[in-house]
């Protein structure tokens, strides 16, 4: 199976307990890889420390291939977190070490690196289920960024189950889309910067310094170049090029380019989207315009998806699928799931797409697809 490249991990979990793959963003690709062996990962370094809440998180760094298929290419180094229950003996009770199935997090993105383990509201769940869990920061990694696929070799074999946390991705499409809906717009005036923005605006008549920082924060790309550059290279496959999607749909839709506030045309907003100009806006990014460039113009992808192994999977897969995600088709989410033999979904419109990350929510997307795993349909 592949993936956006992780680097290997199967060499973390050298045990042959059950092992859950849980996948947190529906732009994390799968795929069967069969043509070359795995080089086993070296550990650089492995040290723990406590949280409160009696957790201790261990930290790793890896030394594994740069491309498994050609290990001459060089070496990357490789950041992992894992999360267990920690508890102090009242004494020098020895008992014997108790192997606890693993779950694996992989990072929704592109580039956008995982938070430490207890900032995660369903780890407790999680950890209640009986599982240790590991934090693979295959997406942002910090200071790491990855080629685009990786097998999932390098994830060990046996694998128990698959959760797919954030819509399911397409398969067989390239599509370019923006997001036009009033609904949306009243959902995203729900959010506390732009309703600073409004305020500025109606009693200022511009915005403030303030909120344009806070405005600012919000766009990570200087941060997580990495998201920029890859996020709609990660769909594509066989001939089809980007040739920049978003820029090219946005110029079909007039609508979009309204940003005055002195008709009575709504404002509309655009979700996920990546455009040529922000190789020139953001400073981190500059140097990436050539790179970008490229990508954009890319026609010899490699397949994502083996479709037939799909339809023959044998390994449960438990899908939680939003009616109203801003970023993945519900209609492609239900086909795409429809193809994937052994797949239950969660399907729902009280939630969005970050629903695994949002507070009062990850607890309850957790709740659900265990109940697919566990409970049987009447």
């Amino acid at each position: 199976m592949r993936v956006p490249r992780a680097a290997a991990l199967s060499h973390v979990l050298t045990s042959p307990a059950s092992f859950i793959l849980a996948l947190a963003d529906a732009d994390i690709h799968v795929y069967v890889e069969t043509s070359f062996t795995m080089s086993v990962a070296k550990l650089l370094s492995k040290r723990a420390h406590l949280v409160p809440g009696k957790l201790r998180i261990w930290e790793y760094f890896f030394e594994v291939p740069l491309n498994h298929a050609s290990p001459p290419d060089g070496n990357l180094s490789l950041f992992a977190r894992s999360i267990e229950r920690y508890e102090k003996p009242v004494g020098a009770i020895k008992e014997e070490a108790k192997q606890l199935p693993w779950l694996l997090y992989l990072q929704g993105g592109p580039g956008f690196g995982c938070r430490s383990p207890q900032n995660y509201g369903w780890t407790e769940k999680a950890l209640d289920k009986g599982y240790q869990i590991i934090f693979l920061d295959q997406r942002g990694n910090l200071i790491y960024i990855f080629p685009r696929e990786l097998s999932l070799q390098d994830i060990p074999t046996g694998t128990g189950m698959t959760f797919m946390l954030g819509g399911v991705a397409l398969t067989l499409y390239m599509v370019g889309y923006v997001v036009r809906s009033a609904a949306c717009f009243r959902r995203l005036m729900d959010k506390e910067i732009v309703l600073r923005l409004d305020s500025d605006l109606e009693h200022f008549g511009y915005f403030t310094r303030p909120t344009l920082a806070g405005l600012e924060s919000t766009q990570g790309f200087d941060d997580a170049p990495l998201y920029a550059l890859v996020h709609e290279a990660i769909y594509l496959q066989g001939s089809n090029a980007s040739n920049w999607s978003a820029d090219r749909v946005m110029k079909d839709h007039p609508a979009f380019l309204n940003f005055s506030t002195s008709n009575d045309e709504p404002i509309y907003f655009t979700g996920e989207m990546v455009y040529p100009s922000m190789f020139s806006d953001y400073i981190e990014l500059r140097n990436l315009a050539p790179v970008a460039d490229i990508l954009a113009q890319m026609t010899d992808w490699p397949s994502l998806y083996d479709m037939e192994r799909l339809a023959n999977n044998e390994v449960p897969v438990y899908a939680s699928i939003y009616v109203d995600d801003m970023y993945v088709s519900y209609d492609f989410a239900r086909e795409t799931a429809s193809k994937i033999n052994n797949c239950k979904t969660f399907i729902t419109n009280a939630m969005y797409h970050d629903a695994i990350g949002a507070a009062g929510k990850s607890e309850e997307v957790f709740k659900q697809l265990f109940a697919l795993r566990e409970d049987v349909m009447d």
